[in-house]
């Protein structure tokens, strides 16, 4: 049922509606509207899906930050803790004696006594402090035998004076 006035494209459908757009173009515009809306309804769950999931990942990443910082502070207070049980033994754990050096004694090797990982740090403070003691002893040493050296030569001249 089509009714051509002047120009325009007036219709009427199977219910007796006036139309503008013939029945088949309506039902495609209908059509497209439809999946149109579905369409965006899709999209707008898409959008709630990802921000619900970034905000779980966000709150996970807290979560792994905290227990990162946790695990970090743990770490660090078990190291601190290591270095306390380490410098806290008793004085004569790490003090070698000063018979002990001079006279080469290791019986009693209190190198061993000091724990944690400045032990070695230590063991090696000690040992420079050996050597220089050493080197002291020598150089006192031999001192020692010029100044007898020394006096000798002054006794030796003040009786040839006389």
């Amino acid at each position: 049922m089509d009714d051509s006035g002047g120009g325009g494209a007036i219709s009427f459908d199977d219910n007796f509606h006036i139309r503008v757009l013939d029945a088949e173009k309506f039902k495609q515009t209908r059509d497209l509207q439809e999946s149109s809306t579905a369409f965006s309804k899709k999209v707008t769950e898409l959008s709630d899906a990802v921000s619900r999931v970034l905000t779980a990942v966000d709150t996970q990443a807290s979560r792994i930050e905290k227990e990162k910082l946790r695990a970090v502070g743990a770490r660090i207070k078990a190291n601190a803790e290591a270095d306390l049980t380490s410098t806290s033994k008793p004085a004569d754990a790490v003090f070698v004696s000063y018979y002990d050096t001079t006279h080469k004694s290791n019986a009693h090797n209190s190198t061993q006594l000091v724990p944690g990982r400045r032990a070695k740090d230590e063991r090696q403070l000690l040992s420079e402090r050996r050597e220089e003691l050493e080197r002291l002893n020598t150089e006192y040493e031999s001192l020692c035998r010029v100044k007898q050296d020394q006096q000798r030569l002054i006794a030796k001249l003040s009786a040839g004076g006389q």
